[in-house]
This record gives C-alpha cells, structure tokens and sequence, in this order.
C-alpha cells in the first residue's frame, strides 16, 4: 500500500510541476485507471500522455525539467525517467489517443480535481477502450497478456456499477 501512496503522490506533484511549466499532461495507464478502479495492482511506473512537441522539438527542454525534478533519463526512446525514490515516468505522444481511435478528440478528455490538482484523464470507457486496443499489440499480448484482460474485467464491473 504504501508503494501505491508513494506513486499517487508522486503523480500529483509531476502534474503540478508540469502544469506550471505549461505542460498539460494526460494521466494514462493503471494509475489513470486506478482513480476509478482505487488499489488493483502494484504500481510500476506513471504514464503521460504530452503534446508531440514535448517529444520532438522540445525534448531537451523536458529533459532539463525532468532533471530539475531529480528524474534521469533511463531509456530515450520510450521516454522514460526514473527519481532515486526508483518511481519511473514515461511520456508518449498524446496523439496516440486519436491514432488507436481511443477518443475522436481531446475535448473527450475528463479532468477530475485531486487535492487540488486538476488531472486530465480518460473516463472509465476510454480507458477500457485502450486496453481492448492494446490487446491486439504483439508485445503487450505476450507480456500482458492476462493482466491487461484483468484490467479490463475490472473495469467492465465498475462501469456497470456505475449505470
């Protein structure tokens, strides 16, 4: 439990700091889940969806950021960072979102307010969604296979709850 405290108030203070270098992240992954779904796994890192720029052109920037916040870059081409806490992030192209034809546009996106953060995120079909469409990705079938479609019950029960 405490794993996943550390990780929730690690995401809040990421998207903080993001936020006030004009950064609108999108939470994405089972931490994004876990607003709605709360403790169904062990954490293994934070996943953000960012402007393609950020990727691009502007990713010395974000890297000097993510330095700024004692992040190291651990692997360029999935964008990942890791802090001495061993609590890793990872960026990707929010456009991902309209390619997998998770969401038609952005204007889909929720934003849920914790501790008075403002949290861009998916609603829990979107997410859903994304994880039917991972299913079909050779790598995550292999290596996730079963978990994903875990993941994918649980929130099949959740949205039903919800009705």
């Amino acid at each position: 439990m405490e794993s996943d405290l550390r990780y929730l108030k690690n995401t809040l203070c990421i998207i903080s700091f993001l936020q006030s270098h004009k950064i609108d992240p999108i939470l994405y992954g089972s931490i994004g889940v876990s607003l709605y779904l709360g403790k169904f796994k062990t954490f293994n890192d934070i996943d953000f969806l960012i402007e393609k720029s950020w990727l691009h052109e502007r990713w010395p920037e974000l890297m000097e950021l993510m330095k700024e916040k004692d992040y190291i870059l651990i692997n360029e081409r999935e964008h990942e960072f890791k802090n001495s806490d061993g609590v890793i992030v990872a960026f990707a192209e929010e456009t991902v979102l309209m390619r997998d034809k998770i969401v038609g546009s952005l204007n889909e996106l929720i934003v849920r307010v914790i501790d008075g953060i403002n949290v861009r995120t998916l609603m829990p079909q979107l997410f859903k969604q994304a994880y039917l469409f991972s299913e079909k990705d050779g790598y995550r079938k292999h290596k996730r296979g079963k978990k994903d479609r875990q993941v994918i019950e649980l929130l099949n029960k959740y949205i039903q709850r919800q009705v």
